[in-house]
């Protein structure tokens, strides 16, 4: 996950009120993490709301991007 994705779950999924509801009446929230166990026997898919991503994962930075000062 980079930085500008993780800033976009923040935006977007911090507030599920603004989630949408389907055909079938269940919420879908605007942004999930969907994370993949296991590919290699039997593969499973955890999806993470916003919220419980941040209650489930310590995220942190483990790159910087630099830029050439002017001058």
């Amino acid at each position: 996950m980079t930085i500008n994705e993780r800033n976009y779950a923040q935006e977007i999924g911090l507030n599920d009120r603004n989630s949408r509801t389907n055909r079938k009446g269940q919420v879908r929230p605007l942004w999930q993490l969907a994370v993949v166990h296991d590919i290699d026997e039997a593969a499973s898919v955890t999806f993470y709301t916003q919220g419980e991503m941040m209650a489930a994962f310590d995220l942190y930075p483990y790159a910087f991007h630099a830029t050439l000062k002017p001058g």
